[in-house]
């Protein structure tokens, strides 16, 4: 932003043009105008909007008494064009200033309001032609964090970042030289091309004025409340240098508000599991730099509870990646800040990081991580604290000589937890791979069949009866009591069998009857609907 001298040189020398407006607005403004500026001037190159002040030359300073909630207008533009805006206020020779530092739009994509995209052209705003609007089109990339930043070089990267970096890079892969310069190493590794930063490496090393200038939006929020009903968070702070810059802050935080819990399971056994892991929390934070879209104009936000974690960062899923296939699937949105943080060892390879998390909370008896709160516009995943089965937590330890697939775990949680079963995670060979290993028993036939956790499980947890009870009587027993209904009754049908036998669905039930008939005990009278079975 400018400082008094520098912008009372520019009301004195500086004529009106594509990047510096200005306007009387002494008592107000129009909304729509000013938004319709904002836009201008971020589709050039960026700049700013000074009221107060006169356009023609010789220029005066009038002073202004638009806008004297600032915080409520830079809401307002940023609900209508999605800018975040500086606004800051001057006085000069006694009278008010405001000034709006706007910033450049981002590449490939213009700005608009109301669907209109605007430029400035000298002195005056005009409607984009289509050729403009195409040449920039054309400039949008697969991998947006890989584009050189015009006019920015290594001066606007943070020391200490690019010494973390390097450090680790150099740390996970031998046969780098040391001794060369910082600006080699950086561009070596990709992050410098032709003397300019890339965008991968302000988001991860920028200082933060430099992101201000260029990437403003690129910032993080993290908000903690006690209770989530609470509206105003107990904590609250805005991070705005690059990432690599605030990433162990942010761990340290969420450390602060991070509880134990004393689990005691059926058998007694005692241990103690933190809400959150700080590798769950690490993965989670690093995919959502990762893979955010840089060119939406929001920011990334993370909300803690004192059991729960959201964060929630702009733009969708990438293209071929859903909720279904997430585990499977990888397709980087900044495939060089995914790079970038794999040469430094921060994250493994790429697609990992979903399984990691899906693994640990499952071994901490807590739900996978939860995207269901997705859309195209945001990625929202959430963390659940809360143990759930303490005993699960045993029973995952003794399945260590077991080579079990996440997908196959997953089922594992579902099953125990009595969650519907997903497709995406459960198949046939899955099924068929479980049975094998004898983790999972099943109840009944064909669809109407039903897993549960095998008898190990239920030993370690100390419910043997429960066991025994779900798995129900063998089907020699299921017969006796189906007969022993009729006889009592003189008739029978299957809402009464399903009452007799709820531990059995009725497609088993429907069996044990053919089974009674072909051997001649019992029979079916009447229609399929109206009938009933007697004894023969």
């Amino acid at each position: 932003m400018l400082n008094e001298n520098e912008l009372s040189e520019l009301i004195k020398g500086s004529r009106e043009n594509e990047y510096c407006e200005f306007k009387e607005a002494y008592c107000n403004f129009n909304n729509e105008k000013l938004f319709e500026s904002c836009v201008a001037i971020s589709n050039v190159k960026g700049g700013f909007l000074i009221f107060g002040v006169t356009d023609k030359k010789p220029r005066r300073i009038i002073g202004t008494n638009a806008y004297q909630n600032i915080n409520k207008i830079k809401k307002s533009i940023y609900d209508s064009i999605k800018l975040r805006i500086n606004i800051v206020e001057y006085y000069l020779d006694g009278k008010r200033i405001l000034v709006f530092e706007i910033p450049c739009h981002m590449p490939g994509r213009y700005n608009n309001y109301n669907g209109k995209f605007l430029t400035r052209c000298g002195e005056s705003t005009e409607a984009m032609s289509w050729d403009d609007l195409n040449d920039e089109f054309k400039k949008q990339t697969p991998d947006f964090s890989a584009l050189n930043i015009s006019d920015a070089n290594i001066d606007d990267l943070d020391e200490q970042s690019i010494d973390y970096f390097i450090s680790k890079w150099t740390a996970k892969e031998n046969g780098i030289n040391k001794n060369l310069s910082k600006k080699q190493l950086l561009t070596d590794a990709g992050l410098i091309n032709n003397n300019n930063i890339t965008y991968a490496s302000l988001i991860m090393m920028g200082k933060e004025k430099s992101i201000q200038k260029l990437l403003g939006h690129s910032e993080t929020i993290f908000e903690y409340r006690s209770e989530k009903s609470r509206i105003e968070p107990d904590k609250r702070i805005e991070f705005k240098k690059g990432f690599l810059g605030y990433l162990e802050e942010i761990c340290n935080v969420i450390e602060l508000y991070n509880k134990k819990q004393q689990i005691r399971g059926d058998n007694l056994f005692i241990t103690e599991i933190p809400t959150f892991r700080m590798n769950v929390i690490r993965e989670a934070l690093l995919n959502a730099f990762c893979h955010r879209d840089y060119r939406d104009g929001n920011s990334i936000n993370i909300k803690l509870t004192s059991s729960s974690l959201d964060i929630i960062s702009p733009g969708g899923l990438p293209e071929g990646i859903d909720i279904d296939n997430i585990i499977d699937q990888t397709n980087p949105r900044n495939r060089l800040i995914a790079e970038s943080l794999q040469k430094c060892g921060l994250v493994e390879r790429a697609g990992q990081g979903y399984d990691m998390m899906w693994k640990s909370l499952l071994k901490d008896s807590k739900n996978g991580p939860d995207l269901s709160n997705t859309t195209s516009n945001q990625v929202h995943l959430s963390i659940q604290g809360h143990v759930l089965d303490p005993n699960f937590i045993q029973y995952i330890d003794q399945l260590t000589n077991f080579d079990i697939s996440i997908h196959e775990l997953i089922t594992l949680w579902h099953i125990c937890t009595g969650q519907q079963i997903k497709k995406n995670h459960c198949n046939t060979d899955t099924i068929k791979s479980l049975k094998q290993k004898r983790l999972i028993e099943n109840i009944g036939y064909g669809k109407g069949t039903k897993y549960i956790l095998s008898r190990e499980y239920y030993v370690t947890a100390n419910k043997r009866g429960e066991y025994s009870r779900n798995k129900g009587l063998p089907d020699a027993e299921n017969k006796l009591l189906i007969l022993q209904h009729i006889k009592d009754h003189g008739q029978g049908k299957m809402q009464d069998f399903e009452q007799l036998l709820q531990n059995i669905n009725r497609t088993h039930i429907q069996t044990l009857l053919r089974q009674l008939k072909i051997e001649g005990k019992i029979k079916h009278v009447g229609s399929n609907k109206t009938g009933m079975w007697i004894i023969c």
